[in-house]
């Protein structure tokens, strides 16, 4: 049973966040761009493109040989993969138990990403 690839996850943590913050950049530099219908349309055309850059990253570079440096992100990273495989096991990852488990590891540990600005 495979698990899913960490690459979707780097994207999920990290990815779409710099995305939010480059858009939010964007939005603040030329506030008309933010507006109403164009502000939808800019942030989509915005997603599609960031998009395309990712599956271009991704398939040039190998996202499972990034290393964690720290110590405690990596004893959380490697808990949160323990604990989904055994859900995967058991229950199958098309379960509801394996997919809300995995939501609530992403989320903790989106706790670890952070931004300069």
């Amino acid at each position: 049973m495979p698990l899913p690839d960490i690459g979707d996850t780097f994207k999920d943590l990290v990815w779409d966040a710099m995305v939010r913050v480059a858009l939010q950049a964007l939005f603040s530099a030329v506030p008309w761009l933010g507006w109403g219908p164009i502000g939808v349309v800019v942030g989509w055309i915005v997603g599609m493109v960031a998009n395309y850059l990712y599956s271009s990253v991704k398939m040039a570079i190998d996202l499972n040989a990034i290393a964690l440096k720290n110590e405690e992100h990596r004893r959380a990273y490697d808990d949160a993969g323990v604990k989904l495989k055994l859900i995967a096991k058991d229950k199958g990852i098309d379960s509801p138990e394996f997919r809300a488990a995995r939501d609530d590891h992403k989320k903790r540990l989106a706790a670890f990403v952070k931004f300069a600005s």
